[in-house]
């Protein structure tokens, strides 16, 4: 049933997300117990952060040869364990791993979801559910940041990685709720057969999916737009990271900086239910909301080093979690546009996405953290992200339907 698929999807990104957020509560225990420096964490995060997206060419095989039901169940299985591994790490090199080994089950999904939704919903209602699925990000993104701190306050930051690890497997019980499309029918019909084949040849067959995709990258405006959508990664993550870390050092105490986080969250779920309703009504398209949402984006973290008070801190933060956190669903429907003459490729491009998003994700920590340990200052890093996100609009400018008076086909030579 569809009301299946769209709650094991929303279980999915409320995990995504929320435990992406909450990395920004761990942020300063990690610094402290452990010895190490903004840019290390930064890093370690950076890893567990980014190979969730990096890794998309890889999701993509998983998502031809598996169901979606099999990734997700598997999905909550490894998160959990990577999160109880952080509660036991002692060094940046352990920690790293079971961030990376938590990336990696949050991860496996990524693909198979929205091909899922996609291939079970009639094209009407695709755009529309994506949207409200992703809405599960920003409940995630509300609810972890100050659940964990009081969790941290009671039981340590250990203890606490353990218990998040240990909600984890809610995704694999979201994994259970789908039923299977008529493709996943199919393979199972000829499950014999496919036995047989050896792993080689699967491998193969999911690279050649990869390498006609390819094909679509001579396209100038696709690379563009995903060198923009790999800035929004590096954004999202530099402010999601060390918000919390950043109104600390100001002043405020751990407890009202995630509360900074949880009101960003609340940002973006209303963001997120905003741009559902434009999207169900299609205007603005998601060109023109992603170019807001940017503009937005740049200013909000422009403005955050000029004031230290504490009801204006969270009117920014807000206002941060609408423009920073609400895109993901926009770019998701540009590269489905700039894909709609070849849908075949859709999950390629989907991947590309990814990847291009996960180098901006993997880069965000580590950017961050390096820009604070040389400048002693956390004002310096946001006006940094602020310029990323500013040159993601000039990148995104090209092909604005409402701008240009048209809408442009991929491969119309326009």
């Amino acid at each position: 049933m569809e009301w299946k698929v769209l709650l094991g999807g929303f279980v999915f990104y409320m995990y995504q997300l929320g435990t992406h957020k909450a990395l920004g509560v761990f942020v300063p225990f990690f610094a402290r117990e452990l010895n190490l420096s903004e840019y290390d964490v930064g890093t370690a995060c950076g890893i567990g952060l980014g190979v969730r997206t990096l890794l998309a060419p890889v999701w993509v095989l998983i998502s031809d040869s598996f169901s979606p039901h099999a990734v997700t169940v598997s999905s909550g299985a490894i998160a959990s364990l990577g999160f109880v591994l952080v509660g036991f790490a002692d060094s940046w090199g352990f920690l790293s791993f079971g961030l990376l080994i938590s990336g990696i089950g949050l991860g496996l999904p990524l693909i198979s979801i929205p091909s899922m939704i996609r291939d079970q919903l009639s094209d009407g209602r695709h755009d529309t559910a994506i949207s409200w699925v992703y809405i599960g990000s920003a409940v995630g993104m509300t609810l972890f940041p100050p659940i964990v701190e009081r969790l941290i306050d009671i039981y340590g930051w250990r203890m606490t990685s353990m218990l998040m690890g240990v909600s984890c497997l809610n995704v694999s019980i979201g994994g259970m709720l789908f039923r299977q499309s008529k493709a996943e029918t199919k393979t199972e019909q000829t499950h014999d057969k496919l036995a047989k084949c050896t792993q080689l040849q699967n491998l193969l067959k999911g690279l050649s999916h990869l390498t006609g995709f390819a094909s679509l990258t001579h396209e100038p405006i696709i690379i563009v737009y995903f060198l923009s959508f790999c800035l929004w990664g590096l954004t999202y993550t530099g402010w999601t990271l060390f918000l919390i870390s950043y109104a600390i050092s100001i002043g405020f105490s751990p407890r009202n900086a995630s509360l900074f986080s949880a009101i960003g969250g609340i940002g973006t779920l209303t963001g997120r239910s905003i741009s559902s309703l434009f999207l169900m009504q299609q205007w603005p398209s998601p060109y023109l909301q992603y170019v807001l949402l940017s503009i937005g984006s740049g200013l909000v973290l422009a403005c955050y080093p000029i004031t230290q008070d504490y009801w204006m801190m969270m009117f920014l933060s807000f206002l941060a979690g609408i423009f920073i956190g609400t895109p993901p669903a926009a770019c998701i429907l540009i590269t489905k546009d700039l894909t709609s003459n070849h849908p075949e490729f859709y999950s390629g491009a989907l991947g590309l996405q990814h990847v291009l998003q996960g180098l901006g994700i993997f880069a965000g920590g580590p950017m961050t953290g390096y820009i604070y340990d040389l400048s002693g200052n956390f004002s310096i890093a946001f006006f940094s992200l602020a310029c990323s996100a500013l040159v993601a609009v000039l990148l995104s400018l090209i092909n604005v339907p409402e701008l240009r008076g048209c809408n442009r086909e991929i491969g119309d030579g326009k």
